[in-house]
């Protein structure tokens, strides 16, 4: 079906007025300030790197992390609002369930729907790439602080080059180990892409858009 979005100017799909729109933009403006200020690996990648080459990279990182998810998300939202009602979509004839959508699947639906295999293989190379990224940077700033913050000032103070070396590497498989625990027990307890979205924000707006999917 398609309905009027609740929130949206005057309950259009596409338009820049949209209070969920607004909502979602100051819960990640305000998280990801605060995680670009406290995150570790933001600081030990800018340590280990000549300012020559961190201020660049970080200026076209910072334009990238805008233009490449919005224009992405923008894009492949439209497509499955135009074609989850054609024979291509992979759930026709029933349109997408609010916990599929939760569930982050309109990117990869969108993609199977316009490009088959290929499409499917592309957003799999782009997830893999995302994630293996993400969990670099936090695997490097957890091992820095288990070797030289615990490990250096509360265990061994006199602990040699080659000792922190050691328990650097100790950090990245227990560190490893633990994110994947945790990310199979997320899994099977139901916590989805939605739901992780806007946890700070208490509230039910991703059920708002989905709604309207089902």
């Amino acid at each position: 079906s398609r309905n009027s979005i609740s929130g949206n100017h005057p309950g259009t799909y596409m338009t820049m007025t949209s209070s969920s729109g607004i909502f979602f933009g100051i819960i990640h403006v305000t998280t990801n300030f605060g995680l670009v200020i406290m995150d570790t690996g933001f600081f030990v990648k800018a340590f280990a790197a000549s300012p020559r080459a961190v201020v660049p990279g970080y200026v076209i990182g910072g334009i990238a992390y805008f233009a490449i998810p919005w224009a992405l998300g923008t894009l492949m939202s439209s497509v499955a609002w135009g074609l989850q009602d054609q024979p291509i979509w992979p759930t026709y004839p029933r349109a997408m369930s609010a916990q599929e959508v939760s569930s982050g699947l309109v990117l990869p639906y969108a993609a199977i729907a316009i490009a088959g295999k290929g499409g499917a293989i592309a957003v799999l190379l782009i997830t893999f790439m995302a994630v293996t990224s993400t969990l670099s940077a936090q695997i490097i700033a957890v091992s820095s602080i288990i070797s030289f913050d615990i490990y250096r000032c509360y265990v061994n103070k006199n602990a040699t080059d080659r000792d922190v070396i050691r328990w650097s590497h100790y950090g990245v498989i227990i560190f490893a180990i633990i994110a994947a625990g945790f990310s199979t027990m997320l899994y099977y307890v139901g916590v989805d892409l939605g739901w992780t979205l806007y946890m700070l924000g208490k509230s039910k707006l991703p059920y708002i858009a989905s709604e309207h999917l089902s």
